[in-house]
């Protein structure tokens, strides 16, 4: 997966064009991307069939995942949407502009632990949790060595318990 870039936020339509979609997208952050660098795009998850007359109700897209040849473009696409956070479906797709974000993809493994790095670090006010290169990181607060988090029991060890946990057995 370290060629691959997950990009959210991009609604759905019948009969969409993904390499088309990704290369206007990729322009608004500032990176030409040619389809000769796309290896594969695609939509994952569940798919709902959208119907002719009706807009889903409050569903999130499914995410797009384009696999590129190169390692480079990708970290160019991440550096570039990095600087650009404020980037949005106008231009990429008709209907209600919604913002639109480009993340590494992740294992489902490491999906679930960053989504728990992501609560613990919110817990124990730890400022920053993030991914480079697949691998999980938290900082308690600027100038504190990055803290790599490799598993739920190394989040225990180095941020601390859920705290659901700590409150059910001060409970018993």
């Amino acid at each position: 997966m370290k060629n691959h870039v997950e990009i959210t936020g991009i609604p759905e339509q019948n009969k969409e064009n993904l390499s088309h979609i990704v290369m206007v997208a990729s322009q608004k952050i500032g990176v030409s991307l040619a389809e000769s660098n796309i290896e594969d795009v695609i939509r994952v998850g569940k798919n709902t069939p959208l119907t002719l007359n009706s807009e889903p109700q409050n569903k999130r897209p499914r995410p797009i995942v384009l696999k590129l040849i190169r390692k480079c473009k990708r970290d160019e696409i991440l550096n570039c949407a990095k600087s650009r956070r404020n980037v949005t479906s106008e231009d990429v797709v008709s209907g209600n502009p919604t913002q639109v974000f480009f993340n590494e993809r992740l294992t489902k493994e490491n999906r679930r632990l960053f989504r728990g790095a992501r609560l613990r670090a919110h817990e124990y006010s730890f400022r920053y949790c993030w991914v480079r290169s697949g691998y999980i990181y938290v900082r308690k607060e600027d100038g504190k060595p990055a803290i790599r988090i490799t598993s739920h029991l190394v989040l225990d060890e180095k941020v601390g318990p859920a705290k659901s946990v700590l409150e059910t057995a001060a409970q018993e």
